[in-house]
């Protein structure tokens, strides 16, 4: 279960920001106005929460699609790594409550569609930016671990090798009996439930 929120101020472009360059990024600093709130969900019994997470969105515009020209939406519970590091950012609070897994640690947790790869046109995306309602077509969702005897990876072991990926994100609106919208994101083959909320002003249409 998480809040989607549309409004979600614009932060500044990546690449400004340290991180892998070509996204803009949704967020505040200091406050609750996030992209992502209230993130809960649980994966083979374990559980993992997450009180705010950001967006980030790659419009390519025109041109042929490649794969460095591909329309992506991004949302993560944590900041993703810094621009050619393979250790989590040290500033910035790392809010996720994970779990463990023998000696692996849930770091993060993201969920991601990137057009034309999990579906949907490769230019699905207008512009930059934040869209009001995530994609109808099927994305992904990541769980990035690291080691539980090295959280700061002090090895150097490329971060994203401890990554489990689930694919067939979906995500479907269900009416409710209020004011709010309800997507139900059902992921895989029924491995993982997690429900969004984002806030409208009129009851969902039937």
């Amino acid at each position: 279960m998480f809040t989607y929120n549309s409004a979600t101020p614009f932060l500044g472009l990546s690449g400004d920001l340290g991180f892998e360059p070509g996204y803009s990024t949704y967020a505040t600093n200091g406050t609750l106005t996030q992209a992502v709130l209230g993130l809960a969900g649980s994966v083979g019994g374990h559980q993992f929460s997450d009180i705010a997470g950001t967006a980030s969105i790659r419009n390519a515009n025109t041109g042929t699609p490649s794969a460095t020209l591909l329309d992506i939406i991004s949302l993560t519970s944590d900041p993703t790594l810094k621009a050619g590091a393979n250790t989590p950012p040290s500033d910035y609070a790392r809010q996720l409550q994970g779990f463990t897994l023998g000696n692996y640690t849930l770091n993060n947790v993201r969920l991601y569609w990137i057009g034309g790869i999990t579906g949907g046109a490769f230019n699905f995306l207008g512009d930059s930016s934040l869209p009001a309602d995530l994609p109808t077509f099927q994305g992904r969702l990541a769980f990035d671990f690291v080691r539980t005897d090295d959280p700061t990876n002090t090895a150097n072991v490329p971060y994203y090798s401890n990554t489990v990926t689930f694919g067939g994100l979906s995500v479907q609106a269900v009416a409710v009996p209020e004011i709010d919208t309800y997507l139900m994101v059902l992921v895989g083959l029924g491995m993982v439930g997690i429900a969004t909320r984002r806030r409208q002003s009129r009851p969902l249409a039937d």
